[in-house]
């Protein structure tokens, strides 16, 4: 029974395998049978979480923000250490309240290294905030499709 069946099952289970039966030798990878549209998993290499865009490296995430931040008091900061192209926080979308973060642009990417260097760790409206490089250049895209969170206030008054 050594060449039989059984032992050849057995090999199958200690070779790696995922499961008997299932090792295809030289065979060609299968297609997906998926009917989505390929990925292009070029840029997404290298683990720095830059698949949105390149980021040129004036593109700063603040976090770590207090809830009575806005706009206007994030641009006023970053004012002081460089010439700011943009500055958002961003809000839920329902509530309207402050997410406690947000994007800071800076010209060029020499001010946004001084903002980092200035910045990171300093109090801002009684928080201490951390700033760092943002991961992608520009914020995704929003996916399309129903949204199944908590109720909107508005449909709350039927």
């Amino acid at each position: 029974m050594n060449g039989g069946p059984a032992s050849r099952e057995e090999q199958n289970w200690t070779s790696g395998a995922r499961s008997p039966g299932r090792d295809r030798g030289g065979d060609p990878p299968r297609r997906s049978r998926s009917r989505s549209p390929p990925r292009d998993d070029r840029g997404r290499g290298g683990g720095d979480g830059a698949g949105g865009g390149h980021n040129p490296g004036n593109n700063l995430h603040v976090s770590n923000l207090s809830h009575r931040v806005d706009t206007r008091h994030l641009e006023e900061a970053f004012a002081h250490v460089g010439r700011v192209k943009k500055a958002s926080v961003m809000y839920d979308p329902h509530t309207r309240e402050s997410r406690g973060f947000g994007f800071v642009t800076m010209e060029t990417a020499a001010e946004a290294d001084a903002a980092i260097t200035a910045l990171n760790a300093t109090d801002l409206m009684g928080k201490v905030m951390a700033v760092e490089r943002a991961r992608r250049g520009r914020a995704r895209t929003p996916t399309p499709g129903r949204y199944y969170g908590p109720p909107k206030r508005h449909d709350t008054l039927e």
